[in-house]
């Protein structure tokens, strides 16, 4: 366990001056993250697990669809007639809470949405269950609130219940990852099934990808994620 990321690297570069691993992984890529060109200057093969911007010779990537499973849940939700949404966000340096803010904002101004927004948390239980109560107590109080994991989602469930905002048949919830903690929470959240984040066990993948026309029924490369 390290405190950073510049700790994690001081850690790479004594583990490969060392000789003691043949490779690393690395988990929730930055925005602004040093840790890729690191590992290319040591030549130190890695997988990444949450995907990168850019092509790197010595790193594969286990990646997810964040910014078009945010707009596939912005898609469901205005379908379902909800104008004010809220996105519970985690950490605003990590590269997939940024995806995921951007296409929120970028499908919220396509549809002409003045009622959506974002708001970041540490990604605790906490900071979850406060932030759902001051977002459903003020004065436009949203109708659906998007949360980035099931643990929030979860801290947030009971302010969601005791809410007495007005909305579209019931206020709705969508937790980003679903673990079987989501299914206890009530009221219960909306199952999408193309709302799937992978977990860090999915296989690596390399960049190409199958095109809507083209992929088999059956992919296997996990194009669908």
């Amino acid at each position: 366990m390290v405190d950073d990321v510049t700790a994690e690297c001081a850690v790479y570069r004594r583990w490969w001056a060392e000789h003691r691993v043949d490779g690393v992984l690395v988990v929730d890529p930055r925005t602004d993250d040093p840790r890729p060109a690191l590992l290319d200057e040591l030549g130190l093969p890695g997988v990444v697990i949450g995907g990168l911007p850019d092509r790197h010779a010595n790193l594969s990537e286990v990646r997810a669809d964040d910014s078009g499973a945010m707009a596939h849940a912005m898609g469901r939700l205005h379908e379902l007639g909800h104008r004010r949404i809220v996105h519970i966000a985690g950490l605003p340096s990590l590269a997939h809470t940024d995806r995921r803010i951007r296409s929120l904002r970028d499908e919220a101004e396509r549809r002409g949405l003045t009622g959506v927004r974002s708001v970041t948390t540490d990604y605790s239980d906490t900071e979850g269950a406060a932030v759902t109560r001051r977002v459903l107590a003020s004065e436009a109080a949203p109708t659906a609130v998007v949360y980035d994991n099931d643990l929030i989602a979860a801290a947030g469930a009971p302010s969601s219940r005791a809410s007495v905002s007005p909305c579209p048949r019931t206020c709705r919830s969508c937790p980003g990852r679903t673990r079987c903690c989501a299914a206890w929470c009530t009221p219960s959240s909306p199952h999408f099934p193309a709302i799937r984040w992978p977990s860090a066990g999915s296989r690596p993948r390399s960049s190409r990808r199958c095109s809507t026309a083209t992929r088999p029924a059956r992919c296997r490369c996990r194009c669908r994620s």
